[in-house]
């Protein structure tokens, strides 16, 4: 079975350990499972969502039919995100997955991060998501965004401009929280940005420089809705001092010495909490020491070009299993939907293609290099200082360097030397 080598997003993690991702070869291919997405149309609303007829999977229809979950029109935005997709899938399916510690990261962690904007498939241009728009002034200090009206929380919620406020300034601004202040990306030039609701919908941020990073990172972890940027208030106030004076009985009810301890834990993007609402295709509703189970978002505000809200798959099954060869072994043997392997199992898996039904999908990664080398240019030794800041030495350590070989051997051909 052939390799294949695929456009990767940037939520689909890829460490520097790892080599290749393994799917199962029964998996006609990614797109389908809606584990990868695709570049998306204009922000302008498309002919499904214009119609206003749309579709939803079927285990959200019996909701709807028993009365404990809002018809599909009324849980999706205004105007939907439009997914442009090679193929309309079908709903329902499993992903099985595995991690290594309850509550630890796999495979597939970031597809369950959301932006105001993303990245298009070959990561060269950021498009709207949960916006319709953002607007840059020509000085690069302002950025107006311009959120969906009608987005909501896994909880069905209603997500406003408030929940970002309410995170920049009872959450970052919270020395209790954040002793040192909010995130350095939001510090330019010695001095913090400015976040201003210009309505419900439309967030204005305000930079006292030339900021022009704040467009990238609106496509980044680092503005990640339901985590490093905006919260559900309703849910994380029961864990904030100054909001619930019992705060801190809540936190010892649940192990923490203090309040603060409670609200940190519950705010790692990668790490998301079963209960907690969440803004991403699919939720955490359970936790153990044995399995994580993740549902889909029936409040997701994007739908597919036939009006299908996504995403198309049901549920996430992940396996809490501590010992890594454990997982080497079940991933090699075909047990896993998808997985990630390590290069010094490459050979391992090529061989257990056939055996494990699955195949070799070479994900391209976004980051520029896997090994950088680096001299210290303030080495205490002043003799080696003058070495190491001499550009022809690190000139001629650079064309020393036999990147073929190390390609050969180390990532077993399948680098690209630069």
């Amino acid at each position: 079975m052939a390799e294949k080598k695929l456009s990767r997003r940037d939520f689909l993690r890829l460490s520097s350990a790892v080599g290749a991702g393994l799917a199962l070869a029964g998996v006609p291919a990614a797109n389908a499972l809606g584990l990868v997405k695709p570049s998306y149309a204009s922000p302008a609303v498309g002919a499904a969502a214009q119609s206003g007829r749309y579709k939803e999977a079927p285990m959200l229809a019996e909701r709807v039919a028993a009365g404990t979950l809002p018809a599909v029109d009324e849980r999706l935005p205004l105007e939907p995100r439009v997914r442009q997709v090679p193929a309309v899938g079908n709903y329902g399916g499993v992903i099985h997955e595995q991690t290594y510690q309850q509550g630890g990261h796999f495979f597939l962690d970031g597809a369950l991060l959301v932006f105001p904007q993303q990245t298009n498939n070959n990561g060269t241009v950021i498009e709207p998501d949960l916006c319709t728009s953002v607007e840059i002034s020509a000085d690069a200090k302002e950025f107006t965004f311009h959120f969906r009206e009608g987005l909501k929380w896994s909880d069905g919620s209603p997500f406003t401009v408030d929940d970002v406020l309410w995170w920049w300034n009872e959450e970052q601004l919270n020395t209790d929280l954040f002793p040192q202040g909010p995130y350095s990306t939001w510090r330019v030039g010695g001095e913090l940005v400015e976040f201003t609701k210009i309505d419900d919908f439309t967030l204005l941020i305000t930079s006292p420089e030339p900021y022009r990073p704040i467009l990238n990172m609106s496509a980044h972890e680092r503005m990640s809705l339901g985590s490093t940027f905006a919260e559900p208030v309703a849910y994380m106030s029961q864990f904030h001092i100054g909001f619930n004076p019992d705060a801190n009985a809540v936190a010892a009810s649940l192990g923490y010495d203090f309040w603060y301890q409670a609200f940190l834990a519950r705010t790692y993007h990668l790490g998301p909490f079963a209960g907690k609402p969440h803004m991403g295709p699919w939720v955490k509703i359970e936790s153990t020491t044995a399995r994580e189970v993740f549902e889909r978002n029936a409040f997701y505000h994007e739908v597919d070009t036939d009006g299908q809200q996504l995403p198309y798959i049901d549920y996430i099954y992940m396996d809490v299993v501590t010992d890594s060869t454990l997982r080497e072994t079940a991933v090699l043997a075909g047990q896993m939907t998808q997985s990630d392997v390590r290069l010094s199992q490459i050979e391992a898996a090529r061989g257990n293609q056939e055996n494990g039904d699955f195949q070799i999908l070479n994900w391209a990664n976004s980051n520029p290099s896997q090994c950088v080398l680096s001299f210290n240019l303030n080495h205490k030794n002043p003799v080696l200082r003058e070495i190491y800041n001499d550009l022809r030495f690190r000139q001629a350590m650079s064309y020393a360097i036999n990147r073929n070989e190390m390609n050969d051997t180390l990532y077993f051909g399948l680098a690209q030397p630069v």
